[in-house]
């Protein structure tokens, strides 16, 4: 029993804050040993061409705290087996030692050692790994033991979400909502060690006789905080109208919004003079591929509905839309040879840096669609319109958590990533975006 409840509380200990703390202090302390441990180490102090111990360590654990965020290697939701947590660390040890050389290099003009940077490395890796390891070991050594609480169609959605878990779930028992499944959960706490009761639309006066398992130590949830706890996004079928009423909206908050304007007005200026060499390229390569416009402009749906138009290089041949809007596909024909290129890269979405600074666009925020698909969506899928309750984006959260949309379903999964965002909004979470799209940009993915 004790045992089972010790693996439940390192659920708690996987929020993507806490792995890159971690992840600094192990980069820091692995460089100030490296440089003890390190061959002829008193000399190297000694010279002044060499970097000392103390910068070093406080650039490393910067570079991994980064790092750590853009591979991802932060989110316990990626650990889904050993060989991926052994990719992801050694991934997370070259890359923020190679930047940390860079940076030494180049803007302190200094150099550090390959005897300390080799003996960094392999500490660096095999703490890192090790504790994953243990960590990834001790939360699947026993399953997360809940009971569902709610209407068959809600308990039914979430068994499916269940059984996508990156984590073992154990389900102990499904009752309804009425007074008599109350009663019967009761005895079935009574008689199982659970953990957690996951509910959904539970009638106000049953509420009051679910305290009795929380004076036990036993956790209750509702489904939407369920589902955003450990899969990091809220379906919209788990939320009511009530749920817009209690959540407070960052964007509303004055620090926020005008902080965050700032942040994107900076960063799409110096965005574009770095892709401006890229722009051109593209442009000319665009020009040389095919004849028509190298520009594509279209109308998309802004924050509280206001459409816009947004700005992108043309990745398809000219026409491909006679016969009106169109789902894009994986592998959509129309594209050209050099449009797959561009989409693969991003490239294509650099002129939105045009969008960002006239306010149309944030740099961070759901993807704007079009209005017919806007339209067609809010008629079927719960609650699509409040995704414009923000500053569409140029990157987003549904962005780096799911891949490229082109039907109805989707629309739908990439809304739960949308309600996520739209309640844990923050310049921290905006920054983990940003950092992944970075890294799922280096990786070449969409």
């Amino acid at each position: 029993m004790s045992a089972r409840w010790s693996n439940h509380r390192l659920w708690h200990l996987g929020s993507p804050l806490q792995w890159a703390i971690w992840d600094a202090l192990v980069a820091m302390g692995s460089m100030l040993l490296a440089f003890r441990l390190a061959p002829a180490s008193k000399m190297i102090a000694l010279v002044e061409t060499h970097i000392r111990a103390l910068p070093a360590a406080g650039i490393f654990a910067t570079s991994s705290l980064l790092v750590s965020y853009a591979l991802g290697s932060a989110y316990y939701t990626r650990f889904r087996s050993r060989s991926r947590v052994v990719l992801l660390i050694l991934m997370l040890t070259l890359v923020a030692l190679g930047l940390t050389s860079l940076v030494i290099s180049f803007a302190i003009y200094k150099q550090i050692g390959r005897h300390i940077i080799g003996i960094c490395a392999l500490l660096f890796f095999g703490i890192e790994a090790s504790v994953r390891l243990f960590w990834l070991g001790r939360i699947t050594a026993a399953s997360h033991h809940i009971i569902i609480c709610s209407d068959a169609v809600y308990a039914e959605e979430l068994c499916g979400l269940l059984k996508k878990a990156t984590f073992p779930f154990d389900i102990v028992a499904i009752f309804g909502s009425e007074e008599t499944d109350i009663s019967r959960l009761q005895s079935a706490l009574a008689a199982q060690s659970v953990h957690e009761i996951v509910v959904h639309d539970i009638p106000g006066s049953l509420k009051s006789q679910l305290l009795a398992p929380i004076d036990r130590g036993v956790a209750v949830s509702s489904m939407d905080a369920f589902a955003e706890r450990h899969f990091l996004k809220i379906p919209c079928t788990f939320i009511s109208p009530d749920w817009f009423f209690q959540i407070d909206f960052k964007q509303h908050h004055p620090f926020y919004h005008s902080t965050k304007r700032l942040l994107d007005i900076l960063l799409a200026l110096l965005g574009g003079l770095l892709a401006a060499p890229l722009l051109l390229v593209a442009i000319l390569a665009i020009k040389l591929e095919s004849r028509g416009p190298v520009m594509y402009t279209q109308i998309r749906v802004g924050q509280f509905q206001r459409p816009f138009i947004i700005w992108k290089l043309r990745t398809m041949r000219v026409g491909s839309e006679c016969g009106g809007a169109q789902w894009a596909k994986t592998r959509d024909p129309r594209v050209t040879r050099i449009g797959r290129v561009l989409r693969k890269s991003r490239i294509d979405e650099i002129p939105q840096f045009w969008n960002i600074l006239r306010g149309d666009m944030a740099l961070i925020g759901p993807r704007p669609e079009r209005p017919e698909f806007v339209d067609r969506l809010t008629q079927t899928i719960p609650f699509y319109r409040q995704r414009h309750l923000l500053k569409p984006g140029l990157t987003g959260w549904a962005q780096i958590c799911y891949r490229y949309g082109s039907s109805e379903a989707d629309a739908r999964e990439k809304l739960s990533y949308d309600l996520y965002y739209l309640k844990n909004a923050s310049l921290l979470l905006d920054l983990q975006i940003l950092l992944q799209t970075i890294g799922a940009v280096a990786r070449g993915s969409r």
